[in-house]
């Protein structure tokens, strides 16, 4: 539904580099595009975020700057998303506020987006903050070095940085992100003080990182964790550990796939180049432990209760794997399928197949979708969950399990993300009559009343919905967020117990 009343410039915002204008449009100031740290090009490629560049008069501050530099995703891919600009000049936030008053002081909601570590942006259109800032809250969003410009370790960065440590650079980018508000955000009507980091997928993978980080400390006091965490063995910066090779060996072969030596002129690869480097080296994305950003293991930090105490929402999706599956790729008779578990799983197959049955070759593909979305996601928040609870920080679990009116439902279900325009109130931005309907638009407001509620005070409730009990490991309370709200327990025991003795068991200490 188009907006009703035209836009209308703000009022100048001074904030520490200088000032920026908006534009106020049915009573929510938008401001976009507002750098959080100078661009990371040339020199600055592959090193910790600098400060902001001050600029002379009043910045523009009404459109969307471009997203990280980025592979496009795969042809074919349900995530696949229109051809949005790009740009290794990538770091800039926006923000959504009823009020640019400094004592206002209403709560700020941070979203850090998904995409593996290697796709998506804070501009995107999906994640405007719009309609969930007119429940007086300040909503950010922001972008963040990705794939090989985000993540890249190499032993002559190492060398070159003063902590003796490379790599991260994308979340060194979110902390970045996240002391400017500090520094800034008051002059748009938030609380500094009441900050509430809440993402999805690699969004929520960082969040339960930025939990365990001391350069972290101070910069949010709530977290709501959506399908994503990092739970279990994590690679390591300068050591190969539990199968997956040191960052900087990974970085090496990068390396050695563009044909040049110098860091000078690694700095002035286009894009291009380094885009068909990661494909021919494999390069894989992936935050490393560096003993700086991240002391150790999220799961051992986690498991001696030395996270932030700050309390969490989290939770997963019902059809978590159905967005990332070819069922061409699976076996095509259960014989087969049966075959191919006892060879993967050995004495675990019979409770496997009791836990995820399939008693005939129509049984397959949910058998295998179920197992994999639990594995992928469902059993890393459980993770998550009872090491939170255990070091008596306020814990909430949840589990969405509404199928919205989209072609295919029947195979996409509750898929990875379903959840996001919800929680943004952005249910009427989907271009696509029909697809939901007034339970849908109910239960994004309910969604939103607890989101907030937590994002207000830490703990997610309203007197007119079901009271939310917080987690622990013996009661296990969930709430199911679906055709209908419901408090639960032991979110899919069976299934994910033995999940759980399968990981522990054949884990890589």
């Amino acid at each position: 539904m188009p907006e009703q009343n035209p836009p209308q410039p703000s009022p100048p915002i001074s904030i520490s580099t200088g000032q920026v204008q908006g534009i106020l449009q049915n009573t929510i100031y938008r401001f976009k595009g507002i750098p959080f740290a100078a661009a990371p090009v040339g020199g600055n490629r592959w090193r910790p975020p600098q400060p902001p560049t001050p600029w002379p008069g009043i910045r523009d501050a009404t459109n969307y700057q471009t997203l990280a530099l980025q592979s496009r995703y795969p042809a074919g891919s349900f995530f696949k998303q229109p051809n949005y600009p790009q740009n290794e000049d990538c770091l800039h936030l926006n923000v959504w506020t009823p009020a640019i008053d400094p004592q206002a002081k209403l709560p700020v909601m941070v979203w850090i987006h998904g995409g593996y570590f290697n796709y998506g942006g804070g501009a995107l259109p999906h994640y405007d903050g719009s309609k969930l800032a007119k429940h007086e809250v300040v909503v950010v969003t922001f972008n963040y070095r990705l794939g090989v410009l985000g993540f890249l370790a190499h032993p002559d960065l190492s060398a070159e940085s003063k902590e003796g440590v490379s790599g991260n650079y994308g979340l060194l980018d979110q902390i970045a992100a996240l002391q400017w508000i500090q520094k800034n955000i008051a002059q748009f009507g938030g609380d500094p003080s009441n900050v509430t980091l809440f993402g999805e997928s690699a969004g929520s993978w960082s969040i339960s990182i930025l939990l365990c980080s001391p350069l972290a400390k101070g910069l949010f006091h709530k977290a709501i964790g959506q399908s994503g965490a990092s739970t279990g063995p994590a690679p390591h910066l300068k050591a190969s550990k539990h199968g997956k090779m040191a960052g900087e060996k990974v970085g090496e072969a990068f390396v050695e796939a563009t044909g040049v030596r110098s860091l000078e002129a690694l700095r002035q690869l286009p894009f291009s180049a380094i885009e068909s480097a990661a494909k021919a080296s494999r390069y894989y994305t992936e935050p490393y432990v560096d003993g700086w950003l991240l002391p150790d293991e999220p799961r051992s930090i986690m498991d001696a209760g030395q996270q932030h105490p700050v309390p969490i929402l989290i939770g997963s999706n019902q059809d978590e794997a159905t967005a990332f599956t070819d069922p061409r790729q699976l076996p095509k008779t259960l014989e087969s399928f049966q075959e191919d578990l006892r060879k993967r799983y050995g004495k675990w197959a019979d409770r496997l197949f009791e836990a995820y049955p399939a008693n005939s070759k129509e049984d397959i593909l949910k058998a295998h979708l179920d197992r994999l979305g639990d594995q992928l996601f469902t059993l890393s928040m459980r993770h998550w969950a009872e090491r939170s609870a255990k070091a008596n920080i306020p814990t909430f679990l949840y589990y969405f399990t509404r199928i919205p009116n989209i072609p295919n439902k029947e195979y996409y279900g509750a898929y990875h993300g379903a959840e996001i325009p919800y929680v943004f109130d952005n249910l009427s931005k989907i271009p696509v009559e029909g697809i939901f309907n007034e339970r849908d638009q109910e239960l994004a407001e309910q969604i939103i009343s607890y989101w907030l509620s937590f994002a207000r005070n830490g703990v997610p409730s309203d007197e007119q919905l079901p009271a939310w009990p917080s987690y622990d490991p013996q009661m296990a309370f969930f709430l199911e967020l679906g055709d209908k709200l419901a408090v639960k327990q032991h979110l899919l025991k069976k299934r994910l117990d033995i999940l759980d003795e399968i990981t522990l068991a054949r884990r890589k200490v």
